[in-house]
């Protein structure tokens, strides 16, 4: 093992011999030296200029793209973790409240929601609160969302932006079939509201578009009979009147229908609904448009049926 690197390092030596025999055979015994020089300084130089790489690790990193980017991705992660305030707590703890089963939780948390977005001197909190919005799909939250567009944070302006995306593509099958809606919270039928971002269909007394139903062709109003509200295929059926608390509701009524019922002040009753009718001015179906149906036997007297003249056609049937 030894010879053979004696002999390798023989025939080394004699390459550099033959190398250099050559070379000052060209440009000559100074030419050579000067060769030498400068090889040597180059040599100095380059170990020198790593030693200083190595010693300054952070000025090495400046010419590296790579490296920039790394730190450039660290810095964003760290900037864009929200910190955990009271405040924040406060709004997370609000968003199992957005639950449109319990309508008094659902009102209370989205006007808590609304004010974070709106008064909030947390950036962070705007942008969470903006994100809870868009969640819900309700067109209610529009106006609020709209002047988020204008907050100074561009994290805030992002997530109203993402936010009115969402209650835009919930809006979709709203519009779609605007014709057969009706707010099953308020028994009222929809409108559009126009904004900047295009138009947007709600309830047209509540506000919200989360209620909204579709499939609705007929609603009709009972007096008499309290087993309402309920769903039957494309008509809804609600009870105009509370004998209870002797209160007539308001609503967006086709046909008005009056039942048998043995308990019912008639007179009363019948007067308090087309009087809460006749004060609704937004109603875009005029009560002379709205038939009446008398559901069996009734017993309705002379100034009751006067009442009902003040609605479209009446009927009688068994």
């Amino acid at each position: 093992m030894e010879g053979s690197d004696a002999c390798l390092g023989c025939v080394f030596l004699i390459i550099i011999l033959m190398v250099s025999y050559l070379i000052i055979s060209w440009i000559g015994v100074g030419g050579y030296l000067a060769l030498i020089i400068i090889l040597v300084l180059l040599l100095w130089l380059g170990g020198r200029s790593s030693s200083s790489d190595q010693k300054n690790p952070s000025k090495s990193d400046s010419h590296n793209p790579s490296n920039q980017k790394i730190h450039a991705t660290s810095n964003a992660s760290t900037k864009r973790m929200a910190p955990v305030s009271s405040e924040m707590r406060a709004l997370d703890g609000l968003k199992d409240d957005l639950d449109p089963e319990n309508l008094e939780k659902y009102e209370d948390a989205l006007k808590k929601i609304t004010g974070y977005l709106k008064d909030s001197s947390d950036p962070w909190v705007r942008a969470r609160a903006a994100y809870y919005l868009g969640e819900t799909g309700d067109a209610a939250t529009i106006y609020s969302l709209l002047k988020a567009l204008s907050d100074p944070d561009e994290g805030v302006r992002k997530s109203a932006r993402s936010a009115l995306k969402k209650i835009k593509i919930a809006q979709r099958d709203l519009k779609e079939n605007y014709e057969t809606l009706i707010c099953w919270r308020d028994f009222f039928k929809p409108k559009k509201i126009h904004t900047p971002e295009g138009h947007f269909v709600v309830c047209r007394v509540c506000g919200h578009s989360k209620f909204l139903e579709k499939g609705i062709k007929e609603v009709i109003g009972i007096v008499g009979d309290n087993k309402y509200p309920y769903r039957q295929e494309d008509r809804l059926f609600i009870s105009m009147w509370d004998e209870e608390s002797k209160r007539a509701r308001n609503a967006d009524i086709d046909v008005l229908w009056v039942t048998d019922s043995g308990d019912i002040d008639y007179g009363w009753a019948l007067n308090a609904v087309y009087q809460r009718l006749k004060n609704d001015v937004t109603r875009a179906k005029p009560l002379s448009e709205i038939p009446v149906i008398i559901k069996g036997t009734p017993r309705i007297t002379r100034e009751e049926i006067e009442i009902l003249q003040n609605f479209g056609e009446i009927r009688n049937e068994v």
